[in-house]
């Protein structure tokens, strides 16, 4: 760790240098500190893939669903296929109750691994709020 961040102060402009900065400290749940990193890289490459990866895992890990599904869309650009990524959008709409959304995300998950962990807990649910809200009109 003191060699990378020594590294990056030698070098403050190399993006990989500040993306495994942002990594080793999402590993560490200082979510903080790796925004940060991720969001130097951001100001440079607005599309870097592993910025915006790490920046999704900081704000995911701090609670910030606004801030998720903007770093989210713009991930949405780069790695539209991701499926983990498409999890995590899925789970933050559900638990911000926007179902009617997450669905087409929880879809194409299943669609591809119908196996891939919560993603089938998460449609039941949205399936269930679905018939509830219908029963309730």
């Amino acid at each position: 760790l003191i060699e990378l961040i020594g590294q990056s102060k030698e070098s403050p402009g190399d993006l990989s240098l500040l993306n495994a900065l942002a990594k080793f400290y999402n590993m560490k749940n200082d979510y903080g500190r790796s925004l940060e990193y991720s969001n130097r890289v951001l100001e440079n490459d607005p599309l870097n893939e592993e910025a915006l990866q790490s920046a999704l895992f900081s704000y995911r890990g701090r609670g910030e669903p606004r801030e998720v599904i903007g770093a989210g869309i713009r991930y949405e650009m780069v790695k539209p296929d991701d499926i983990h990524f498409q999890f995590i959008l899925a789970e933050i709409y559900v638990k911000t109750l926007n179902c009617q959304i997450a669905v087409p995300y929880l879809e194409k998950i299943l669609k591809v691994d119908d196996t891939y962990p919560k993603a089938q807990k998460l449609m039941d649910h949205c399936q269930r709020n679905v018939k509830e809200s219908v029963s309730l009109s």
